[in-house]
């Protein structure tokens, strides 16, 4: 949203603001808070500046390449552009993973690939059970990604981030309920916050939907 706002000059409902501050502010609760099992010391290694630099970093270019790809979704379906061929999720997933495996190959052929591939077979012959996770990782994300750009075509990616930290949330609690893991209280509230602002959002649409219906006599 900052990038939209900052680069692209978009504008969004007021209700959309406040759901992305109780969103963003419930991660960062969730994420910088103790949790139950390991204390705070326990988990710095003294490299947090350059960690939380590198965070910045990420979330500055995914909301950079997610805003750009609205941008081209919505240049395609304007008007104008009509005569032109679509762009499609289907396009741009295809455009993004032939980059990633142009660049990941060339990466390995110039600097690691025998070392890589040679680790790989040893780690295979000696955990052959390891093959089918790894087919099975594969398989689920590539059709995550699929699901990832029809959301990023058919809606935006405001709506493919809230459900990413839905997806992610939903993973957490089933972690806690099925494996034991705790919980600390500020934590919880963290939690709280981002299912707050995805309600708020539910509930912000079917009030809206409920203003523009036209009226039946």
């Amino acid at each position: 949203m900052a990038v939209h706002l900052v680069l692209y000059k978009t504008q969004f409902p007021p209700h959309k603001y406040l759901v992305a501050l109780l969103v963003t502010g419930g991660v960062v609760v969730f994420t910088l808070s103790k949790s139950g099992g390991k204390s705070r010391g326990s988990l710095n290694d003294g490299n947090t500046a350059l960690g939380m630099t590198q965070l910045l970093g990420s979330m500055l270019l995914d909301g950079f390449t997610n805003s750009t790809q609205d941008q081209l979704f919505r240049a395609s379906s304007a008007p104008k552009s009509k005569g032109g061929p679509k762009l499609t999720g289907a396009t741009v997933m295809s455009i993004l993973n032939a980059f990633v495996f142009v660049l990941t190959l060339g990466y390995l052929l110039a600097f690691k690939f025998d070392a890589e591939a040679r680790y790989v077979v040893e780690f295979v012959r000696t955990y052959p059970k390891a093959l089918m996770d790894m087919v099975a990782f594969a398989l689920l994300g590539a059709v995550g990604q699929v699901f990832v750009f029809i959301i990023l075509e058919k809606f935006d990616s405001l709506i493919l981030v809230t459900a990413t930290v839905t997806r992610k949330m939903i993973s957490m609690i089933l972690s806690v309920v099925l494996f034991g893991h705790h919980l600390a209280p500020v934590q919880w509230l963290g939690v709280l916050m981002v299912f707050g602002g995805i309600g708020y959002e539910s509930y912000a649409k079917m009030q809206s939907k409920k203003v523009v219906k036209p009226k039946t006599e």
